[in-house]
């Protein structure tokens, strides 16, 4: 009798470790951003607080960035960042940020709203930190204007 409820036991711990290796409904939900991300030419990277150099503290620890790379020939001359925060207040983190990238996160705002981003153009191209709570939709949309944006950079510098 006792071996029956110990194998019974046993079966339920494996069965539920096993359970636990199978993603979850948001970790699915995260995986089709990030594949629609990629098929919309966006290159996404694991982001922190400690290796991006900036020093706010109302900025998350960690999260992923959603990267237009720039083409190899054309590397921008200014570096900035601009964050939005929970409360819709825009601020610059970083260089001189032209007027238009701060436009586009109001605009980003009305999409999104009570969310937070941070929008960034680095070495890498221009990116967004974001809570990734859309849908493969408005990773598009996102992918769209970013690609806006690194097409017109020369437009945009202040």
């Amino acid at each position: 009798m006792w071996r029956w409820i110990v194998l019974a036991f046993a079966l339920l711990f494996i069965a539920s470790r096993l359970t636990r290796l199978r993603p979850s409904a948001h970790d699915k939900k995260l995986e089709l951003l990030r594949q629609t991300a990629a098929q919309m030419g966006l290159a996404v990277r694991f982001w922190t607080l400690r290796t991006s150099g900036y020093q706010r503290r109302q900025l998350p620890e960690s999260g992923y960035m959603y990267y237009f790379p720039w083409p190899i020939t054309d590397q921008p001359q200014a570096l900035w960042a601009v964050w939005l925060n929970a409360e819709g207040e825009v601020q610059n983190i970083a260089g001189n940020v032209p007027a238009l990238a701060q436009q586009w996160l109001v605009a980003f705002r009305q999409n999104f709203p009570e969310h937070w981003a941070m929008l960034e153009c680095s070495a890498t191209g221009i990116g967004l930190l974001w809570q990734e709570r859309g849908e493969p939709d408005d990773v598009k949309n996102i992918a769209q204007a970013l690609d806006v944006l690194r097409k017109n950079f020369d437009v945009i510098v202040n």
